[in-house]
Protein backbone atom coordinates (compact mmCIF):
# COMPACT_ATOMS: atom_id res chain seq x y z
CA UNK A 1 0.00 0.00 0.00
CA UNK A 2 1.39 3.39 -1.16
CA UNK A 3 2.39 5.59 1.55
CA UNK A 4 -0.70 7.92 0.06
CA UNK A 5 -3.57 5.16 0.76
CA UNK A 6 -1.94 5.30 4.19
CA UNK A 7 -3.06 8.47 5.16
CA UNK A 8 -6.50 8.09 3.94
CA UNK A 9 -7.48 5.79 6.40
CA UNK A 10 -5.76 7.22 8.89
CA UNK A 11 -8.00 10.38 8.23
CA UNK A 12 -10.68 8.15 7.79
CA UNK A 13 -10.72 6.68 11.31
CA UNK A 14 -10.19 9.79 13.46
CA UNK A 15 -13.74 11.22 11.50
CA UNK A 16 -15.50 7.90 12.04
CA UNK A 17 -14.06 8.12 15.94
CA UNK A 18 -15.49 12.01 16.42
CA UNK A 19 -18.35 11.21 15.46
CA UNK A 20 -19.62 8.56 17.74
CA UNK A 21 -18.15 10.68 20.53
CA UNK A 22 -20.21 13.42 19.42
CA UNK A 23 -23.11 10.94 19.18
CA UNK A 24 -22.66 9.45 22.33
CA UNK A 25 -22.62 12.51 24.11
CA UNK A 26 -25.89 13.98 22.27
CA UNK A 27 -27.79 10.64 23.70
CA UNK A 28 -26.65 10.87 26.98
CA UNK A 29 -27.27 14.90 27.22
CA UNK A 30 -30.92 13.85 26.02
CA UNK A 31 -31.15 10.90 28.84
CA UNK A 32 -30.34 13.28 31.07
CA UNK A 33 -32.42 15.78 29.80
CA UNK A 34 -35.30 13.84 29.65
CA UNK A 35 -34.62 11.80 33.20
CA UNK A 36 -34.72 15.23 34.67
CA UNK A 37 -37.32 17.19 32.79
CA UNK A 38 -39.52 14.05 34.44
CA UNK A 39 -38.50 14.04 37.92
CA UNK A 40 -39.03 17.89 37.96
CA UNK A 41 -42.09 16.85 36.70
CA UNK A 42 -43.03 14.52 39.48
CA UNK A 43 -41.68 16.41 42.72
CA UNK A 44 -43.98 19.15 40.98
CA UNK A 45 -46.99 17.95 43.39
CA UNK A 46 -44.99 16.22 46.24
CA UNK A 47 -43.34 17.11 49.13
CA UNK A 48 -40.63 14.59 50.91
CA UNK A 49 -37.93 14.60 53.57
CA UNK A 50 -35.44 12.48 55.10
CA UNK A 51 -35.74 13.59 57.99
CA UNK A 52 -38.55 11.05 58.99
CA UNK A 53 -38.69 7.85 61.46
CA UNK A 54 -40.65 5.34 62.72
CA UNK A 55 -42.51 5.78 65.78
CA UNK A 56 -44.50 3.38 68.17
CA UNK A 57 -46.18 3.38 71.42
CA UNK A 58 -43.36 2.36 74.43
CA UNK A 59 -45.44 0.68 77.39
CA UNK A 60 -43.22 0.65 80.15
CA UNK A 61 -43.85 -2.06 82.51
CA UNK A 62 -43.76 -2.22 86.14
CA UNK A 63 -45.28 -3.94 89.41
CA UNK A 64 -47.54 -2.47 91.67
CA UNK A 65 -46.88 -3.82 94.93
CA UNK A 66 -42.79 -4.96 95.56
CA UNK A 67 -41.40 -8.32 96.44
CA UNK A 68 -38.76 -11.29 95.35
CA UNK A 69 -39.46 -12.29 91.81
CA UNK A 70 -40.33 -16.05 91.85
CA UNK A 71 -41.02 -16.28 88.08
CA UNK A 72 -40.15 -14.67 84.61
CA UNK A 73 -42.19 -16.13 81.58
CA UNK A 74 -40.46 -13.48 78.88
CA UNK A 75 -37.17 -12.96 77.25
CA UNK A 76 -36.05 -9.62 75.24
CA UNK A 77 -37.51 -9.38 71.83
CA UNK A 78 -40.01 -12.39 73.09
CA UNK A 79 -43.10 -11.48 71.24
CA UNK A 80 -46.39 -11.43 73.70
CA UNK A 81 -49.94 -11.17 73.52
CA UNK A 82 -52.36 -8.87 75.77
CA UNK A 83 -53.42 -10.96 78.94
CA UNK A 84 -49.82 -13.27 78.37
CA UNK A 85 -48.15 -13.73 81.93
CA UNK A 86 -44.96 -11.86 82.56
CA UNK A 87 -43.67 -12.66 85.30
CA UNK A 88 -44.18 -13.43 89.44
CA UNK A 89 -44.28 -11.97 92.48
CA UNK A 90 -43.90 -14.02 95.65
CA UNK A 91 -47.35 -13.50 96.93
CA UNK A 92 -47.17 -14.93 100.72
CA UNK A 93 -47.06 -11.58 102.83
CA UNK A 94 -49.93 -11.00 100.59
CA UNK A 95 -52.23 -14.06 101.12
CA UNK A 96 -51.85 -13.43 104.71
CA UNK A 97 -53.13 -10.03 104.58
CA UNK A 98 -56.09 -10.93 102.57
CA UNK A 99 -56.95 -13.59 105.04
CA UNK A 100 -56.32 -11.17 107.95
CA UNK A 101 -58.62 -8.90 106.24
CA UNK A 102 -61.23 -11.87 105.52
CA UNK A 103 -61.30 -12.10 109.72
CA UNK A 104 -61.47 -8.76 110.20
CA UNK A 105 -64.45 -8.24 107.80
CA UNK A 106 -66.60 -11.08 109.49
CA UNK A 107 -65.71 -9.84 113.00
CA UNK A 108 -66.87 -6.27 111.83
CA UNK A 109 -70.02 -7.97 110.36
CA UNK A 110 -70.48 -9.96 114.02
CA UNK A 111 -70.56 -7.02 115.92
CA UNK A 112 -73.07 -5.01 113.06
CA UNK A 113 -75.56 -8.03 113.65
CA UNK A 114 -75.10 -7.72 117.16
CA UNK A 115 -75.95 -3.94 117.19
CA UNK A 116 -79.01 -4.81 114.94
CA UNK A 117 -80.13 -7.28 117.67
CA UNK A 118 -79.41 -4.78 120.34
CA UNK A 119 -81.52 -2.26 118.54
CA UNK A 120 -84.73 -3.91 118.52
CA UNK A 121 -84.13 -5.42 122.11
CA UNK A 122 -83.82 -1.67 123.38
CA UNK A 123 -87.08 -1.13 121.38
CA UNK A 124 -88.82 -4.38 123.51
CA UNK A 125 -87.78 -3.81 126.89
CA UNK A 126 -87.36 0.00 126.50
CA UNK A 127 -91.62 -0.42 126.14
CA UNK A 128 -92.01 -3.32 128.94
CA UNK A 129 -90.34 -1.20 131.37
CA UNK A 130 -92.64 2.02 130.58
CA UNK A 131 -95.56 0.13 131.43
CA UNK A 132 -93.83 -1.68 134.17
CA UNK A 133 -93.11 1.77 135.86
CA UNK A 134 -95.78 3.84 134.70
CA UNK A 135 -98.26 0.29 136.34
CA UNK A 136 -96.07 1.07 139.83
CA UNK A 137 -96.46 4.69 139.36
CA UNK A 138 -100.58 3.87 140.09
CA UNK A 139 -100.00 1.50 142.46
CA UNK A 140 -98.00 4.07 144.68
CA UNK A 141 -100.05 6.90 144.43
CA UNK A 142 -102.98 4.86 145.25
CA UNK A 143 -101.07 3.68 148.46
CA UNK A 144 -100.50 7.23 148.97
CA UNK A 145 -103.91 8.53 148.88
CA UNK A 146 -104.85 5.36 151.06
CA UNK A 147 -102.34 6.81 153.48
CA UNK A 148 -103.26 9.85 153.35
CA UNK A 149 -106.90 9.02 153.95
CA UNK A 150 -105.71 7.04 157.22
CA UNK A 151 -103.73 10.55 157.98
CA UNK A 152 -106.70 12.33 158.41
CA UNK A 153 -108.59 9.39 160.15
CA UNK A 154 -106.05 9.21 162.97
CA UNK A 155 -105.68 12.98 162.69
CA UNK A 156 -109.24 13.02 163.59
CA UNK A 157 -109.19 10.36 165.82
CA UNK A 158 -106.26 12.07 167.98
CA UNK A 159 -108.27 15.12 168.39
CA UNK A 160 -111.89 13.25 169.46
CA UNK A 161 -109.24 11.38 171.97
CA UNK A 162 -107.61 14.47 173.52
CA UNK A 163 -111.11 16.12 173.99
CA UNK A 164 -112.64 13.12 175.15
CA UNK A 165 -109.69 13.18 177.64
CA UNK A 166 -110.38 16.69 178.40
CA UNK A 167 -113.53 16.51 179.22
CA UNK A 168 -113.20 13.86 181.42
CA UNK A 169 -110.81 15.68 183.60
CA UNK A 170 -112.88 18.62 183.17
CA UNK A 171 -115.85 17.10 184.93
CA UNK A 172 -116.69 16.24 188.47
CA UNK A 173 -114.77 13.46 189.44
CA UNK A 174 -118.07 11.85 190.73
CA UNK A 175 -119.08 11.52 187.15
CA UNK A 176 -116.20 9.79 185.59
CA UNK A 177 -114.52 7.25 187.43
CA UNK A 178 -110.58 6.90 187.51
CA UNK A 179 -111.01 4.10 185.36
CA UNK A 180 -112.89 5.77 182.56
CA UNK A 181 -110.20 9.06 182.87
CA UNK A 182 -107.33 6.41 182.01
CA UNK A 183 -108.97 5.02 179.39
CA UNK A 184 -109.63 8.36 178.20
CA UNK A 185 -105.91 9.05 178.39
CA UNK A 186 -105.03 5.87 177.05
CA UNK A 187 -106.73 5.98 173.70
CA UNK A 188 -105.45 9.48 173.55
CA UNK A 189 -102.32 7.77 173.70
CA UNK A 190 -102.68 5.78 171.01
CA UNK A 191 -104.39 8.02 168.95
CA UNK A 192 -101.36 10.13 168.89
CA UNK A 193 -99.40 7.22 167.97
CA UNK A 194 -101.67 6.17 165.03
CA UNK A 195 -101.42 9.46 163.74
CA UNK A 196 -97.46 9.89 164.20
CA UNK A 197 -97.75 6.21 162.33
CA UNK A 198 -99.57 6.88 159.54
CA UNK A 199 -97.59 10.56 159.13
CA UNK A 200 -94.33 8.03 158.44
CA UNK A 201 -96.67 5.94 156.13
CA UNK A 202 -97.11 8.59 154.15
CA UNK A 203 -93.91 10.12 153.99
CA UNK A 204 -92.42 6.27 153.00
CA UNK A 205 -95.12 6.43 150.03
CA UNK A 206 -94.38 9.93 148.73
CA UNK A 207 -90.69 8.52 148.65
CA UNK A 208 -91.71 5.69 146.60
CA UNK A 209 -94.02 8.20 144.64
CA UNK A 210 -90.59 9.89 144.26
CA UNK A 211 -88.56 6.90 143.48
CA UNK A 212 -91.04 5.34 140.64
CA UNK A 213 -90.90 9.12 139.20
CA UNK A 214 -87.52 8.77 138.97
CA UNK A 215 -87.79 5.42 137.17
CA UNK A 216 -90.28 6.78 135.05
CA UNK A 217 -88.28 9.37 134.17
CA UNK A 218 -85.41 6.77 132.98
CA UNK A 219 -87.75 4.74 131.49
CA UNK A 220 -89.64 7.55 128.83
CA UNK A 221 -85.95 8.06 128.09
CA UNK A 222 -86.45 4.56 125.67
CA UNK A 223 -86.74 6.26 122.48
CA UNK A 224 -83.50 7.81 122.80
CA UNK A 225 -81.74 4.80 123.72
CA UNK A 226 -82.84 3.39 120.68
CA UNK A 227 -81.49 6.07 118.38
CA UNK A 228 -78.28 5.77 120.27
CA UNK A 229 -78.43 1.77 119.84
CA UNK A 230 -79.09 2.67 116.06
CA UNK A 231 -76.12 5.26 115.73
CA UNK A 232 -74.34 2.41 116.79
CA UNK A 233 -75.27 0.24 113.86
CA UNK A 234 -74.71 2.83 111.68
CA UNK A 235 -71.24 2.91 113.26
CA UNK A 236 -70.93 -0.85 113.11
CA UNK A 237 -71.85 -0.72 109.22
CA UNK A 238 -69.61 2.05 108.70
CA UNK A 239 -66.48 -0.52 109.81
CA UNK A 240 -68.10 -3.54 107.91
CA UNK A 241 -67.51 -0.65 105.06
CA UNK A 242 -63.93 0.03 106.39
CA UNK A 243 -62.36 -3.36 106.52
CA UNK A 244 -65.07 -4.70 103.23
CA UNK A 245 -62.27 -1.93 101.40
CA UNK A 246 -59.48 -2.91 103.01
CA UNK A 247 -60.29 -6.49 101.97
CA UNK A 248 -60.55 -5.40 98.34
CA UNK A 249 -57.54 -3.39 98.67
CA UNK A 250 -55.38 -6.81 100.04
CA UNK A 251 -56.95 -8.84 97.14
CA UNK A 252 -56.17 -6.18 94.59
CA UNK A 253 -52.35 -6.19 95.48
CA UNK A 254 -52.41 -10.01 95.65
CA UNK A 255 -53.81 -10.17 92.27
CA UNK A 256 -51.13 -7.60 90.78
CA UNK A 257 -48.02 -10.21 92.25
CA UNK A 258 -49.02 -11.80 88.83
CA UNK A 259 -47.79 -9.25 86.17
CA UNK A 260 -49.68 -9.72 83.08
CA UNK A 261 -49.10 -7.48 79.43
CA UNK A 262 -51.31 -4.91 78.95
CA UNK A 263 -51.19 -4.98 75.46
CA UNK A 264 -49.66 -7.11 72.41
CA UNK A 265 -46.16 -6.42 71.09
CA UNK A 266 -42.83 -7.19 71.61
CA UNK A 267 -40.85 -7.27 75.03
CA UNK A 268 -37.33 -4.73 74.91
CA UNK A 269 -35.35 -3.81 77.75
CA UNK A 270 -35.84 -6.45 80.25
CA UNK A 271 -33.84 -5.73 83.15
CA UNK A 272 -35.54 -8.18 85.68
CA UNK A 273 -34.83 -11.67 86.88
CA UNK A 274 -35.46 -14.42 88.98
CA UNK A 275 -34.56 -13.51 92.80
CA UNK A 276 -34.63 -9.76 92.36
CA UNK A 277 -36.33 -7.62 95.11
CA UNK A 278 -38.82 -4.87 93.07
CA UNK A 279 -40.07 -2.03 94.11
CA UNK A 280 -43.57 -0.49 93.44
CA UNK A 281 -42.98 1.67 90.49
CA UNK A 282 -40.10 0.17 89.43
CA UNK A 283 -39.85 0.05 85.65
CA UNK A 284 -38.50 -3.69 84.61
CA UNK A 285 -38.92 -4.06 81.00
CA UNK A 286 -41.37 -2.04 78.24
CA UNK A 287 -43.50 -3.88 75.44
CA UNK A 288 -43.34 -2.12 72.15
CA UNK A 289 -46.57 -2.97 70.18
CA UNK A 290 -46.99 -3.77 66.18
CA UNK A 291 -48.86 -0.17 65.75
CA UNK A 292 -46.64 2.05 64.14
CA UNK A 293 -46.59 5.52 62.58
CA UNK A 294 -44.52 8.10 60.80
CA UNK A 295 -43.16 11.32 62.19
CA UNK A 296 -41.61 13.11 59.49
CA UNK A 297 -39.97 16.40 60.48
CA UNK A 298 -40.99 19.33 57.35
CA UNK A 299 -39.47 22.58 56.76
CA UNK A 300 -42.18 25.08 57.09
CA UNK A 301 -42.07 26.19 53.73
CA UNK A 302 -43.13 23.11 52.62
CA UNK A 303 -46.63 23.07 54.46
CA UNK A 304 -48.12 25.60 52.26
CA UNK A 305 -50.59 23.08 50.77
CA UNK A 306 -50.41 19.79 53.37
CA UNK A 307 -53.11 18.73 54.93
CA UNK A 308 -54.38 15.70 57.09
CA UNK A 309 -56.14 13.35 54.31
CA UNK A 310 -53.28 13.91 51.61
CA UNK A 311 -51.73 10.46 50.59
CA UNK A 312 -48.13 9.58 51.10
CA UNK A 313 -45.63 7.31 49.56
CA UNK A 314 -43.53 5.91 52.36
CA UNK A 315 -40.10 4.56 51.59
CA UNK A 316 -38.12 2.52 54.10
CA UNK A 317 -34.35 2.60 54.41
CA UNK A 318 -34.41 -0.88 55.39
CA UNK A 319 -36.68 -2.10 52.25
CA UNK A 320 -35.27 0.38 49.08
CA UNK A 321 -37.79 -1.70 46.69
CA UNK A 322 -40.80 -1.36 48.20
CA UNK A 323 -43.17 1.78 48.73
CA UNK A 324 -45.82 1.57 51.69
CA UNK A 325 -48.94 3.47 51.14
CA UNK A 326 -50.13 6.23 53.99
CA UNK A 327 -51.89 9.33 54.90
CA UNK A 328 -51.31 12.57 56.59
CA UNK A 329 -52.51 12.01 59.90
CA UNK A 330 -51.98 15.24 61.70
CA UNK A 331 -49.23 18.36 61.71
CA UNK A 332 -48.08 19.06 65.29
CA UNK A 333 -49.33 22.56 66.77
CA UNK A 334 -45.95 23.63 67.34
CA UNK A 335 -42.30 23.63 65.72
CA UNK A 336 -40.09 21.03 67.24
CA UNK A 337 -37.59 23.83 68.83
CA UNK A 338 -40.86 25.09 70.52
CA UNK A 339 -41.48 21.84 72.44
CA UNK A 340 -37.73 20.90 73.16
CA UNK A 341 -36.52 20.90 76.92
CA UNK A 342 -34.92 24.17 75.70
CA UNK A 343 -37.47 26.65 73.84
CA UNK A 344 -35.11 29.31 71.54
CA UNK A 345 -35.40 32.76 73.12
CA UNK A 346 -34.90 34.82 69.90
CA UNK A 347 -35.14 38.09 71.96
CA UNK A 348 -31.62 39.04 71.52
CA UNK A 349 -29.61 41.30 68.97
CA UNK A 350 -27.65 38.43 67.40
CA UNK A 351 -31.16 36.86 65.91
CA UNK A 352 -30.23 34.42 63.17
CA UNK A 353 -33.30 33.22 60.72
CA UNK A 354 -33.44 29.27 60.71
CA UNK A 355 -36.01 27.48 58.59
CA UNK A 356 -38.04 25.49 61.15
CA UNK A 357 -39.68 22.36 61.33
CA UNK A 358 -43.06 20.90 62.29
CA UNK A 359 -43.40 17.19 63.10
CA UNK A 360 -45.98 15.21 60.64
CA UNK A 361 -48.02 12.03 61.83
CA UNK A 362 -48.14 9.92 58.90
CA UNK A 363 -50.26 6.55 59.23
CA UNK A 364 -49.91 3.33 56.97
CA UNK A 365 -53.04 2.69 55.28
CA UNK A 366 -52.32 -0.93 55.99
CA UNK A 367 -50.78 -2.36 58.65
CA UNK A 368 -47.61 -3.55 57.40
CA UNK A 369 -46.93 -7.55 57.51
CA UNK A 370 -45.46 -9.00 60.50
CA UNK A 371 -42.81 -10.36 59.18
CA UNK A 372 -41.49 -7.08 58.17
CA UNK A 373 -39.34 -5.04 60.54
CA UNK A 374 -40.69 -2.06 60.67
CA UNK A 375 -40.22 -0.55 64.74
CA UNK A 376 -39.44 2.87 66.04
CA UNK A 377 -36.56 4.96 65.75
CA UNK A 378 -35.97 3.23 61.97
CA UNK A 379 -35.23 5.82 59.42
CA UNK A 380 -37.87 6.27 56.24
CA UNK A 381 -38.40 8.86 53.27
CA UNK A 382 -42.65 9.54 53.13
CA UNK A 383 -43.61 11.79 49.70
CA UNK A 384 -46.44 13.79 50.15
CA UNK A 385 -49.06 14.56 47.64
CA UNK A 386 -49.75 18.31 48.19
CA UNK A 387 -51.76 18.94 44.83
Amino acid sequence: MSEHDTANTAASSKRGSGRFKVLFFAVLMGGLAVYGGRYYINSLPYEWTDDAFIEGDIIAISPQVSGQVLEVHVETNQAVQAGDLLFVIDSEYYEERVAHRNASVRLAEARRLTAERNVELVRITSKARLQQVEAELVETRAVLDEVRAQVEAADAEATRAKREFERHQEEDESIFSQREIDLAASATQIARAELVKSRKQVMAAEAAVEAVLGRLSDAQSGPQKVMVSETEVEQRAAEVDVEASALKQAELELKHTKVYAPISGRVTRKTVDEGEQLQIGQVVMAIVPKEVWIEANFRETQLTDMRPGQPVEIRVDTYKDRIFMGTVHSIQAGTGARFSLLPPQNATGNYVKVVQRLPVKIVFDEPPEDELLLVPGMSVVPRVRVR
